[in-house]
């Protein structure tokens, strides 16, 4: 990835299109996944020699089965400030406004429906 780390380089966006172009990627509705009651993740990529890499996210990474830390939240904010085009200055201020307003532990549940 190419500048920020955060979008894909001139190379690697023409290698994606040459994919689509060549229809070399697809995507298969699984009928058994459980969408919309838990969001799931699965890729299968089949190499030139033929070897194929499969990987399965059983959950949503950040929801109730597999919460973020306080870390994780903190860094995917950093993140999408600096995406924001927010200075790391503006994001370390901000940073330190909602620590103040948020010290303890955050509870959700209220949220969570």
């Amino acid at each position: 990835m190419a500048g920020s780390g955060l979008a894909p380089s001139p190379i690697a966006r023409s290698a994606i299109r040459a994919c689509l172009r060549w229809r070399r990627i697809k995507f298969v509705i699984d009928p058994q996944n459980p969408y919309p009651n838990n969001y799931t993740g699965h890729i299968r990529v089949t190499l030139k020699d033929g070897s194929v890499i499969e990987e399965r996210q059983p959950h949503l990474r950040g929801g109730a089965k597999e919460p973020l830390t306080r870390q994780d939240v903190i860094d995917k904010f950093v993140l999408n400030a600096a995406h924001g085009g927010w200075t790391k200055p503006q994001g370390d201020a901000a940073l330190k406004l909602l620590a103040a307003l948020y010290r303890g532990r955050i509870d959700l549940s209220t949220l969570r429906g």
